[in-house]
């Protein structure tokens, strides 16, 4: 993106981020992010719901998606069953 230097500020390692993507499921407000980068855990998700602090103390879930995503589309707003909140 730039030349300028990489800053490590969700506690993921100073790669290269994807465009964050935010949701709220009136209940939980979620912050997902990935790194552009083929390492386990390249994609995370944090929850920010108190707003008190940032990054936020840990992700919440994390998952590997081949060399990172190039973007994000929640898929779900249920709180119920197996695909819950799925992105």
């Amino acid at each position: 993106m730039n030349s300028s230097a990489t800053v490590d500020e969700f506690g993921i390692g100073p790669f290269e981020f994807s465009p964050a993507t935010t949701f709220y499921d009136g209940v939980e407000n979620r912050l997902f992010e990935s790194v552009l980068i083929a390492i386990s855990g390249n994609l995370v998700s944090f929850n920010v719901s108190t707003g008190t602090s940032f990054p936020p103390s840990g992700f919440e879930s994390f998952a590997t998606e081949g060399a990172g995503t190039r973007g994000m589309i929640v898929d779900d707003d249920t709180t119920a069953g197996d695909q819950a909140n799925s992105l």
